[in-house]
């Protein structure tokens, strides 16, 4: 199945037109959460209000945005030109930020060479545009830290 066979699915188009008013605002629901690392409760009434109240790191989602757009440029320019230090060291500092080193940061430092050809065929196997979702993905570490990188492509 690729993007547009799963865009014209009938669940999916349920889904999109399910949220977009929820998007928009249209219709509000009520979200509430205790934030135990604060000590402090987090609500929202929409998904534009979540955005609005968006923090991670103690900065707010256009702050996140600006970080994570120049390590997407260093990360961008260092996979295109080869350059696997630059390669592990990018995508070690995107992991910082996401505060998921624990053992994501040794699987990419022990990929050394490698971790240029990893990177290229993650990128080619998960493209929106061309993704095979009957693929097991067996060949990419599929966890939220070693995707941080492949998202920026």
């Amino acid at each position: 199945m690729n993007k547009q066979e799963f865009l014209e699915k009938e669940v999916v188009k349920d889904f999109i037109d399910w949220i977009i008013p929820r998007i928009s605002e249209k219709i509000g629901f009520s979200h509430l959460y205790y934030n135990s690392k604060k000590n402090t409760p987090w609500s929202c009434n929409s998904i534009y209000n979540a955005y609005k109240n968006y923090t991670w790191g103690g900065k707010t989602y256009d702050e996140n945005e600006i970080i994570l757009e120049e390590i997407k440029q260093k990360s961008r320019s260092a996979l295109n030109n080869k350059d696997v230090e630059n390669t592990i060291k990018y995508s070690i500092s995107i992991l910082e930020w996401g505060g998921v080193t624990r053992s994501n940061k040794n699987k990419l430092e022990s990929k050394g060479e490698k971790i240029l050809s990893y990177y290229n065929n993650s990128i080619r196997i998960l493209n929106t545009d061309t993704v095979d979702l009957t693929d097991d993905f067996s060949e990419i570490i599929m966890n939220s830290g070693l995707q941080k990188f492949i998202h920026f492509y």
